[in-house]
């Protein structure tokens, strides 16, 4: 006498080792992306430049002002930087500012010991900002 019943099949060992390793992939792809944040926080980021509208009198070298502008998504921070010269190099500071994103904020530097500017004479200003990167402007002194 012989029974007969319906055999179940089971998916292929095949399709089942693709299955696998494709949810691997997506479990490795999904942790690299939360480790080094490419999922949305590396654009979250400020952008700053010196407003190109900004002219530096050579007789106020002490204490000018200077636009910046941030157009990125997130705020900065400046309190330092160089102007640079004449081949003379002269330190600047600031109290700290922050640079909302989207947005131009002014900022005073004071510096001490700078030696004197001609108007005409090409300057180099550098505002390093509280990320380490610094935003390099060249203008001439009016």
């Amino acid at each position: 006498m012989k029974i007969s019943g319906k055999r179940r099949k089971a998916i292929s060992p095949i399709i089942a080792t693709v299955l696998i390793i494709a949810a691997t992939l997506i479990a490795f792809a999904a942790v690299l992306g939360y480790i080094f944040g490419i999922f949305g926080s590396a654009a979250n980021k400020a952008n700053i430049t010196v407003s190109t509208a900004t002219s530096i009198s050579h007789s106020s070298i002490a204490s000018f002002s200077v636009s910046l502008i941030n157009s990125g998504t997130a705020n900065g921070a400046t309190s330092s930087g160089s102007l640079n010269y004449g081949g003379t190099s002269c330190a600047i500071s600031a109290t700290s500012t922050t640079l909302s994103a989207g947005a131009t904020t002014p900022v005073t530097f004071t510096s001490s010991g700078c030696a004197a500017a001609n108007a005409g004479e090409a300057y180099t200003l550098s505002v390093v900002l509280s990320d380490g990167t610094t935003s390099t402007y060249t203008g001439a002194f009016t």
